[in-house]
């Protein structure tokens, strides 16, 4: 009894110790920190989504699939800091949380062949990366029981080792999604924390599938069967909910990357008056160069469909594995059983100047993933002047593709096969004038509203206020 009460003392003794000493340090000059530690890297083509749900068990990590997505909010949000900090009498750091084995100069070289963002020699002086042995401990693969909340805490503790690891930034920035790293980082003396969702970790939606007995992604075989196995799942998520509710108020700002994103996270974390929309950063610029006229009979998807025989389906994705590959030879399979084999393509793992080029020829682009948070590509589509047709459901509904009238239509929303059916068929009868003024209006209310400029200017006038206020003490 007497060894175990000195080892609870020594612990305690060490862990205010560790809290003392990392709380009281502070890097020489005033930093901005971003949590950015889980990274597929960058990819030169977007991933094959076919008729494979989703997997949201996990915490949804941002990455940078297709060009955009994490990384690229990262970078944008990097870029618009310390072009800010060239303007301002204060001088700051840019510090990154990341995996091990990066190269600044590697990364910043991608960054810019891949984004279109260029640091100067200042600029780049100014960023550093502290990278996390215990990176790993954050992937969903480790946890097959229990994986939202064994995630958090893992993130917890990556967070507590970036924060000892290099003395607390007066701001800390989580553009990955772990909300248990916030708390942490107020905790271990960061005096402002700025939270960017791409999706919120659990939504009442999720929840509901449970109560329901629905079968979902989230909610299969024994556990949606069986109404004890079900319950005991319902208290889980209810918990795990007034957790995530929990370190998600120690968040001072709290950004969003859409309508959708948002009310579920109104809805959990109730904090509107911290909490704003800023859409992520697309690659709307060099798109809108296309042509809106001639475009070949083409429609280009990153879901699984079927349709008429004088068209071409082409499907262009990135497969990571084996069982990647087998599911895209599966749809071509399947359109041999259909008898249109001739009529269908996929291009697996094309680079990305390959798919810039079907952007820019292609008439139709599906889309067909439910509650998607946002729909970077049903932007990158409606850019390059190709009509999406997308799921009905999420950010492409809330924000993106407009359908109020034919005369301010951007595209169409689809829900069931028939409804994708008669959006298919009605695209591709209209005038050439319907057509092209349909295209014109569509790049018209993406090129602006979800262009990089665009996001770094909200992203700033949302830090702006935490830098004035957590900057001052150094003056």
């Amino acid at each position: 009894m007497t060894s175990v009460a000195i080892v609870l003392a020594v612990g305690i003794a060490a862990t205010l110790a560790t809290f003392l000493f990392v709380t009281r340090r502070r890097s020489q000059s005033p930093t901005v920190a971003f949590f950015h530690p889980f990274w597929y890297g960058f990819n030169t083509y977007i991933p094959i989504h076919l008729s494979r749900p989703p997997q949201r068990n996990s915490l949804t990590i941002a990455q940078s699939d297709g060009g955009g997505g994490g990384e690229r909010v990262l970078w944008a949000a990097v870029s618009a800091l310390l072009a800010r900090e060239s303007k301002s009498a204060i001088k700051f750091n840019v510090v990154i949380y990341s995996k091990t084995g990066l190269s600044l100069d590697t990364v910043l070289q991608k960054v810019k062949s891949q984004f279109g963002i260029v640091f100067s020699k200042d600029q780049k002086s100014r960023i550093s990366f502290v990278e996390l042995t215990y990176w790993r401990y954050l992937e969903a693969e480790r946890y097959p029981r229990l994986t939202l909340v064994a995630q958090s805490i893992a993130s917890a503790f990556v967070a507590a080792e970036a924060l000892i690891k290099h003395p607390p930034p007066e701001i800390f920035v989580d553009t990955i999604g772990f909300a248990f790293t916030l708390p942490i980082a107020k905790l271990l003396g960061c005096r402002k924390v700025l939270a960017y969702v791409h999706y919120p970790t659990i939504s009442s939606d999720m929840i509901n599938v449970v109560k329901d007995g629905v079968e979902s992604y989230n909610n299969r075989g024994r556990v949606a069967t069986s109404p004890f196995v079900r319950n005991l799942k319902l208290c889980y998520y209810r918990l795990f909910a007034m957790l995530y509710s929990f370190v998600g108020s120690y968040a001072d700002v709290i950004l969003a990357n859409s309508s959708w994103t948002i009310a579920h996270l109104n809805s959990i974390w109730k904090l509107e008056s911290r909490s704003k929309v800023v859409f992520p950063p697309c690659e709307t610029k060099s798109l809108t160069d296309f042509s809106l006229k001639n475009r070949e009979r083409v429609i280009l998807s990153v879901a699984q469909f079927s349709g008429p025989k004088k068209l071409r389906l082409l499907f262009i994705g990135g497969a990571r594995h084996a069982a990647d590959k087998a599911l895209a030879d599966s749809v071509l399979e399947y359109a041999t059983r259909l008898g249109i084999r001739g009529n269908v393509d996929i291009l697996v793992n094309a680079p990305f100047p390959d798919l810039q080029a079907w952007l820019g020829k292609a008439s139709l682009g599906l889309h067909a993933m439910r509650d998607e948070h946002f729909g970077i590509g049903i932007v990158e589509y409606m850019a390059a002047g190709v009509i999406p047709i997308a799921n009905n459901s999420g950010g492409p509904k809330m924000d993106i593709v407009s359908t109020s009238n034919r005369e301010s239509r951007t595209g169409y929303l689809a829900s069931s096969k028939e409804e994708y059916a008669a959006a298919i068929w009605d695209a591709l009868n209209l005038s050439a004038d319907e057509e092209f003024d349909m295209r014109t209006r569509a790049r018209s209310s993406v090129a602006t509203r979800f262009s990089t400029a665009t996001f770094q200017t909200e992203f700033l006038r949302s830090i702006d206020p935490l830098m004035d206020g957590a900057f001052s003490k150094r003056r």
